[in-house]
Formats: C-alpha cells, sequence, structure tokens
C-alpha cells in the first residue's frame, strides 16, 4: 500500500513538471569524472528511446549535440555504424573561438540505425571553462518513419505517404517555457552539466 502510494505521488510530481514516468529524454552523465572548473573530462549522453508516431516507436538514425565553449572543443566517441563529426559555429567569441561546436554522430545507414526500444550511448572528451557554471548541450535526435517500426502498433495503421516522413526529439530547452510538441516533433529539457569551483 504505501509503496504504491509512493509510486503514485511520484507519477503525480513528474506529470506536474510535464513529464511522464515513461518519459524519457537525452541525459549527461558524468560517471565519476570531474566537474571541476578547469579540469579535462569525460561525459556520456544516453538517448532512452527512439521517436514516437501514430502509435509506434521508430530508430534514432542520428544524435546531434550542440556543446558550448565553454566545455572545450569536444572530440566525439566511436560508435560502430556510426560516422562522428565536429562542427565549428560560425559565431564566434570576443577572443575568435567558436561560441559553439555541433556534434553529430549519424548511422552509416539504416541498418545501423538505434532501435526505438533501445538506448543510444555516446561519449565526449571536454576541457571546462575555467568560470563554474550551468552548462547545457541541446541534442536532436532524428528518426524516419519506415515500413517496419521497432514496436507499436503504427504499422497497422500506417499511411503509405507518411514513409520517410522525418522525426525529431528536441532536448533544447533551457527555460520553464516547452515549445508545444507537433505531430512529428518532440520538445524537452536540454542536457545539462554544472561545474564547480
Amino acid at each position: 500500500m504505501r509503496r504504491s502510494l509512493i509510486v503514485s505521488l511520484v507519477t503525480v510530481a513528474l506529470m506536474s513538471m510535464g513529464l511522464t514516468a515513461a518519459s524519457a529524454h537525452v541525459e549527461v552523465q558524468l560517471r565519476g569524472y570531474s566537474n571541476k572548473a578547469g579540469d579535462e573530462s569525460q561525459i556520456v549522453l544516453r538517448a532512452e528511446h527512439g521517436c514516437m508516431y501514430n502509435n509506434a516507436m521508430y530508430a534514432t538514425e542520428s544524435l546531434q549535440v550542440v556543446v558550448p565553449n565553454a566545455a572545450g572543443r569536444p572530440k566525439p566517441s566511436y560508435f560502430p555504424g556510426f560516422t562522428a563529426t565536429v562542427v565549428d559555429s560560425k559565431s564566434k567569441d570576443s577572443k575568435g573561438v567558436p561560441v559553439s561546436y555541433t556534434v553529430t554522430w549519424k548511422a552509416k545507414n539504416a541498418s545501423f540505425a538505434i532501435d526505438g526500444s533501445n538506448f543510444f550511448e555516446v561519449g565526449l572528451l571536454t576541457t571546462w571553462s575555467s568560470a563554474p557554471q550551468k552548462i547545457y548541450m541541446p541534442a536532436t535526435q532524428t528518426c524516419t518513419v519506415t515500413k517496419t517500426p521497432s514496436s507499436g502498433m503504427g504499422a497497422m495503421t500506417m499511411n503509405a505517404k507518411d514513409v520517410g516522413k522525418k522525426l525529431y526529439l528536441k532536448w533544447i530547452v533551457t527555460t520553464g517555457a516547452t515549445p508545444k510538441d507537433t505531430a512529428d516533433t518532440e520538445y524537452g529539457p536540454a542536457p545539462e552539466i554544472t561545474t564547480v569551483k
């Protein structure tokens, strides 16, 4: 009885924050590496599910993360079947350093896409800025509607014109204002790390 009451209270609390117990997002973890300002470190980004569309789950074919220069120029991990790229932003700070870097892991082909019912973990080597701060890393997962979703009942009701449609999970929110989800895009909180002295 007490356990079910606790589970119910946690579910209500999560729902009041705009989340559900089953909802997940791209999260960032240190796993024992340093969050001390000025230190070199390593982080792990985990995408916990694929994209939902018409009651079916589709595989993640790319994960893109925007890393601010407060984390230095990141070095992405290798992930089998994916290519990783780092692109400097065109905007520069007063010292001529890019204000951010876009890191993208992209499946070499559809057979390497991460099944929507599995999770996806990649890493970044970073060097934290010397000033302690909260660092947001907006992330976007991209999926494509296929004839065979990884799970769900959508295949039974799929319209052939939807095959090839791009779906997005945009984990980009850094304030309390979350954009309204659309048929092909879901929004949520951006991954974040707080560095300390």
